[in-house]
């Protein structure tokens, strides 16, 4: 799954604590439903269950003057063991990345801090 990122803190975050948290944050919505991949080599779709709280981001492109934006949502966060998980990709270094800016709004709202797997703390 590559590297991970933690949203935590000294105390689990509870579900219901991470709900109000997506809730409250307009980048981000709870996504249930499950991940759809397909078998490059068998052109076989796979379904990974989805879960009542794993967490989708809100992505904008193009438009000028705010005409014609188009709007997808992108799953990117799980919450497991008390605590928010998401992939760290080389695209979090921009400041403009949605996921990068939901993580910081999320940590914010949660009291909580970005770890890294080998405990550095990303100050975003």
């Amino acid at each position: 799954m590559g590297y991970i990122l933690s949203i935590k803190r000294e105390s689990d975050i509870t579900e219901a604590e991470w709900l109000k948290a997506v809730e409250a944050c307009d980048t981000t919505k709870i996504d249930p439903d499950p991940i759809l991949m397909r078998n490059p080599k068998t052109g076989q779709t796979l379904s990974m269950a989805g879960s009542t709280t794993d967490v989708a981001v809100k992505f904008t492109s193009g438009g000028f003057l705010g005409m014609g934006v188009k709007v997808t949502w992108q799953k990117s966060f799980k919450f497991s063991d008390g605590q928010g998980l998401f992939r760290y990709t080389e695209n979090l270094e921009d400041l403009r990345n949605p996921v990068r800016i939901s993580a910081k709004n999320l940590a914010k709202f949660l009291g909580a801090k970005i770890v890294g797997e080998s405990d550095e703390v990303y100050s975003w």
